[in-house]
């Protein structure tokens, strides 16, 4: 078995070149050789260099097994390599890689993240998405206001919060691949603040030619590899919707308003945790929560745990005062719980709730408690 201990690096290696230094490997059991026999050409295998002994020889473990290799002097155990077969005949052959060192592996995206996680772990606070205009147009300065919303304002308000995390720019990577491929529709997608922040003074061909460009200047949560492949595509689909909506400019990318958004989407994957804060409609203003609670082990066995999700409205009413609505999904279960430190607010809470629980049920949700709590104490 040989081993071109002399080829360290990535680049292609030619099997039929100029003799170079081989290392050759011991001479193994029968069982040994079938399973590095069975190994693919030209795929790479992760190899550790277990023990070394006085003759320079080296013990490494691939394949599920372990095999005698002479390899170069500055070998170390513990030394974890790539072995890549070249050829079975006439003797197996091996090229031979370390893996690189962990600081050449970190790219500009990486020490991007790591900047804002610093950030974050030093502001200690949870990411916040700002909502710009109210949700409502209705005012309601007084209680009486608030007794005369419109008719079907659930309805509205459903629309209205369901679009309100889809549309925010949390999920914008996947929402451009979504539209690549065909299932998303570029009017949705352009709502979104990272569609916003062009300024469209370059010309649009030259800029959508360029998509590295535009990688770059977002620096995506995605893999690089991903998301060049990803812009290759959106390019020749941006490069036409460009031309017809925006035939003179091409806004270029705000990084400060960039950066906010990765700041808030790596916040979000690391607390799995969502908080909007924004106003009812105008002077009625409003915070809510989403936090994912699904465990992240597994449970025994390897099956998946339930997903939970966990929604907290936090809201002063005219009428109610301070009310905080928890709401948490397990599977297909509901649970509700209302918290009010108004003692009246607590009695007339606790006087609807049955029409609450109905309304729950009617629309197939299944209810496992609802409770209404006195924060007073």
């Amino acid at each position: 078995m040989e081993l071109r201990s002399d080829v360290t690096g990535t680049r292609p290696v030619n099997p039929t070149g100029s003799a170079q230094q081989v290392s050759v490997a011991g001479d193994p059991r029968q069982d040994v050789y079938a399973r590095l026999m069975a190994l693919a050409v030209g795929r790479p295998v992760a190899a550790e260099i277990v023990s070394q002994s006085e003759s320079g020889t080296s013990m490494v473990r691939v394949a599920d097994t372990v095999v005698q290799m002479d390899l170069p002097a500055d070998a170390k155990v513990g030394e974890k390599v790539t072995l890549t077969l070249l050829a079975r005949e006439p003797r197996l052959t091996f090229l031979f890689e370390r893996e690189p060192a962990a600081h050449s592996m970190v790219s500009n995206t990486g020490r991007l993240i790591d900047n804002i996680l610093r950030s974050l772990s030093q502001d200690g606070s949870t990411a916040t998405l700002a909502g710009r205009t109210p949700l409502l147009p209705t005012p309601a300065n007084s209680p009486a206001a608030a007794l005369m919303l419109p008719s079907g304002l659930a309805a509205q308000l459903e629309t209205i919060l369901s679009n309100m995390f889809s549309t925010s720019g949390l999920f914008y990577e996947s929402h451009l691949a979504q539209w690549v491929a065909g299932t998303r529709s570029q009017a949705t997608l352009m709502e979104e603040p990272q569609a916003k922040l062009a300024n469209l003074q370059q010309n649009p061909q030259q800029a959508i030619a360029r998509p590295e460009e535009q990688m770059n200047r977002l620096e995506t949560l995605q893999e690089k590899s991903w998301v060049a492949s990803l812009m290759s595509k959106a390019a020749s689909k941006l490069s036409s919707v460009m031309q017809q909506q925006h035939p003179d400019r091409l806004e270029q990318v705000i990084d400060r308003d960039a950066a906010g958004m990765i700041r808030m989407q790596l916040d979000a994957l690391e607390n799995r945790k969502v908080i909007w804060q924004g106003e009812f409609w105008p002077g009625q203003e409003i915070e809510w929560e989403v936090e994912d609670e699904t465990p992240r082990e597994k449970r025994e066995y390897g099956e998946p745990e339930q997903s939970s999700w966990q929604s907290v409205l936090r809201v002063n009413l005219p009428l109610l005062g301070s009310i905080t609505a928890t709401m948490r999904l397990t599977g297909d279960t509901v649970q509700v719980q209302l918290g009010t430190a108004d003692e009246a607010s607590v009695s007339l809470l606790r006087e609807f709730g049955p029409e609450l629980v109905s309304a729950l049920e009617t629309a197939g949700a299944k209810l496992d408690y609802f409770t209404v709590s006195d924060e007073t104490a």
